[in-house]
């Protein structure tokens, strides 16, 4: 028996529509931090880089590894 189960592709959207307070950004920084063992400083260079969306500041972060770029976010 072989039984097909088809589920719907759905896609989170975790933009944000107004600039994040200084709080958010806190929250968003210590989450990026964490997932990244980056630093405050290039935490936030990511983040800001991406328009404080942290799923995209993620991807531009595993991007940068994988392209062995890391090195352009020690670069002010």
């Amino acid at each position: 028996m072989n039984v097909k189960l088809k589920v719907p592709n759905k896609r989170l959207n975790i933009s944000l529509e107004t600039t994040p307070d200084s709080a958010l950004k806190e929250n968003l920084t210590h989450i990026f931090m964490k997932l990244t063992d980056l630093d405050r400083q290039r935490s936030e260079r990511c983040l800001e880089e991406k328009d404080w969306n942290l799923k995209n500041a993620l991807e531009y972060f595993i991007k940068l590894l994988k392209l062995n770029h890391i090195d352009l976010l020690f670069t002010t």
